[in-house]
């Protein structure tokens, strides 16, 4: 059996996991991503483009984004920077 050796272990491949993997290699720590999907597959590349370009549909509005974060979030997020986010 190989044994690697890593200082940070990110788990998720999305775009927080992603980001936190290249800014610790970039500090030069041996990084390892764990998911399941390939990595930036994850809900980010979705979210993204609501992010970027709000009120696209007609009904676009903070409280559906902000509602839909916590449904994407599984109602685990933290409900104050859910918040803070989609105003």
């Amino acid at each position: 059996m190989d044994i690697s050796k890593y200082d940070v272990i990110c788990i998720g491949g999305g775009g927080a996991g992603v980001e936190a993997a290249v800014t610790a290699a970039s500090l030069g720590a041996r990084v390892a991503v764990i998911t399941k999907d390939p990595v930036g597959y994850g809900n980010t590349r979705i979210s993204g483009g609501r992010m970027l370009l709000p009120g696209l549909a007609e009904d676009d509005n903070s409280e559906l984004f902000y509602q839909e974060l916590i449904a994407v979030g599984q109602y685990l997020n933290r409900k104050d920077l859910t918040e803070i986010l989609s105003t």
